[in-house]
């Protein structure tokens, strides 16, 4: 019975050790302008001219921001406009279409960072 006691018994408590403070680098802060739907995580766009800077779009499409309004990535041919994500030096935007049984698809377009010069 003594082995019994042992494993369902009273249990000796145990110091934690504790863990040294690590500083924690604070996150970067946001654009200078409002981001509405989009998402930015790059510490490198602080204003809207960042955006064409480091992320060019490709042929068709430019970056637009009406006055107050975040900024979207606009189709040239018809106006379409986009909202973006960017994280990890890569923007992406999609493009919504209908496949031919009705349903929504979308076309991803990747964009990715380029280096500063």
């Amino acid at each position: 019975m003594s082995f019994l006691k042992g494993l369902f018994g009273k249990k000796k408590k145990t110091e934690r050790i504790a863990k040294p403070d690590v500083p924690r680098t604070p996150p970067p802060p946001p654009p200078d302008f409002p981001l509405g739907d989009n998402i930015i995580s790059d510490a490198d766009i602080r204003t809207f001219a960042d955006l064409d800077h480091h992320y060019p779009l490709p042929s068709g499409f430019v970056y637009d921001q009406e006055e107050g309004q975040p900024p979207a990535i606009v189709r040239s041919a018809d106006g379409v406009r986009y909202s973006f994500l960017i994280e990890e030096g890569l923007l992406t935007f999609n493009d919504p279409y209908t496949k031919e049984d009705g349903r929504t698809g979308y076309k991803t377009t990747e964009v990715f960072k380029r280096g500063l010069r």
